[in-house]
């Protein structure tokens, strides 16, 4: 764990332990951060600051699908912001592959740094379609897009996939 805290987030009516979404939900704003950012250290600073605005915000959610939707919609803003400072604009930070994610595989190796090569729109929709599970209405609910658009985005990805790892048709897709 990179950070810890205890206590909770208070809103009437509901109380939250920020332990435990931290628990429940440090692995997917960080991979989401790390899929628009492709920096371990700065995906790491952005969940930080994705956590602290929910424990200074107290948001108000309704339900477990709506905790994740808020995680998932705070983080792709927060890495928003981040892409548009003056800081970033100057400097250029290396890519790599977080440990937890690195396979022993070697096909699965070169499969996730393909995806890595991706651009950020593209590798997002792949992060949050393959290694989160979630669906095209889903994805197109927190990208704020269409279904269509985000079956478009999954298609050229599949499409540019293919090219990075020049593989038969049915091989991985």
């Amino acid at each position: 764990m990179l950070f810890s805290f205890t206590g909770a987030a208070k809103q009437p009516g509901r109380e939250y332990d920020a332990g435990a979404m931290l628990e429940k939900y440090s692995s997917i704003v960080f991979g989401v951060a790390f899929s628009r950012m492709k920096h371990r250290e700065t995906a790491e600073d952005i969940m930080q600051d994705v956590f602290v605005r929910f424990i200074r915000s107290s948001p108000a959610l309704e339900s477990e699908e709506h905790e994740k939707a808020w995680f998932i919609r705070a983080t792709i803003n927060r890495c928003k912001s981040f892409h548009a400072s003056a800081w970033f604009r100057h400097t250029a930070p290396m890519p790599d592959v977080p440990p937890a994610a690195t396979p022993d595989d070697e096909d699965a190796r070169a499969v996730l740094e393909a995806v890595s090569k991706l651009p950020a729109a593209l590798r997002q929709t792949v992060y949050l379609h393959y290694f989160e599970g979630m669906l095209t209405r889903e994805i197109a609910q927190h990208l704020k897009k269409s279904e269509s658009a985000v079956k478009s985005t999954l298609m050229r990805a599949r499409k540019r996939l293919k090219q990075l790892l020049e593989v038969d048709d049915d091989a991985f897709f």
